[in-house]
């Protein structure tokens, strides 16, 4: 079954009010990358569901379940679309066992020794304004990719049983 780290990107925090910018998926086995992005956010969420419609997916990532498929299943609503429920593996309960969110994934990768990319996430919201959806896809990449050397790390520790 193909597991993918899921990360989204978004202009702002709540999903009543903001939208998705770029939703990207990052193959754990073969590391092949597959990002939706542009400034019609209908059209990339239809993107994602047909990508993943029918298949077997399984989903990785860091808050995932509170903060990326819940995000992506409330824009999906508001844009009146049938969505099929996702599951996954949320990287944040071996390092917040309690589901109370302490640090970021920034800091984890900054102790862990994984590289978190040199983009300021607090900028995103500028850069979806201007229209910059390139440096966007940039940001999305690199959380992708330490969020893929975060779940080798807690997989080798035994941090996470599957």
């Amino acid at each position: 079954m193909p597991e993918f780290i899921l990360d989204i990107e978004t202009s702002g925090l709540d999903p009543l009010e903001h939208s998705i910018s770029c939703i990207g998926l990052l193959d754990t086995n073969s590391e092949t990358l597959k990002q939706f992005s542009g400034p019609v956010e209908e059209k990339l969420l239809n993107d994602f569901w047909f990508f993943c419609n029918g298949a077997k997916n399984t989903f990785v990532g860091y808050n995932l379940i509170k903060f990326d498929i819940y995000f992506l299943e409330i824009r999906s609503l508001i844009h009146k679309m049938k969505i099929f429920r996702l599951e996954g593996t949320d990287l944040i309960y071996p390092l917040h066992p309690n589901g109370v969110k302490f640090h970021s994934r920034a800091d984890w990768c900054k102790v862990l020794g994984i590289n978190a990319g040199d983009h300021d996430g607090s900028l995103l919201p500028q850069l979806f304004l201007k229209g910059e959806f390139d440096l966007i896809k940039k940001h999305n990449e690199a959380d992708l990719r330490s969020e893929l050397e975060m779940l080798h790390r807690l997989r080798e520790c035994n941090f996470l049983r599957n």
